[in-house]
């Protein structure tokens, strides 16, 4: 995925939902959004976040915009090689459990 990233010819567009389920307790369960980005707005921050919901890049790289062109209304725009997109994973992923969820489109012109 690294590799589509630099290259800078493809269109990812992702829609990324993340959340874990939490059991409290025997017989019992419920679903516990802990992030949700729907990228609809100007920027690619999150909808809800369970910790720090703003976007962030990497050094060397600006942080991502959304493009109106979505699977389902916007989208994060990664088209170009110089933009990336990453969240803080504190409160924001349980690593025991969950659901990672996102869709993505590869424009091959």
């Amino acid at each position: 995925m690294m590799k589509l990233l630099r290259t800078g010819r493809r269109a990812l567009q992702a829609v990324i939902i993340a959340g874990a389920l939490a059991f409290p307790g025997a017989g019992s369960s419920s679903a516990k959004v802990l992030f949700l980005a729907h990228y609809n707005g100007p920027s690619a921050d999150a909808d809800y976040a369970a910790g720090p919901k703003d976007a962030g890049g990497v050094p060397g790289h600006e942080v991502a915009g959304t493009t109106a062109s979505g699977r389902w209304g916007g989208a994060l725009d990664l088209t170009a090689a110089s933009r990336n997109c990453t969240y803080k994973a504190l409160g924001n992923l349980d690593p025991r459990r969950g659901t990672v969820d996102f869709w993505f489109c590869i424009d091959q012109d």
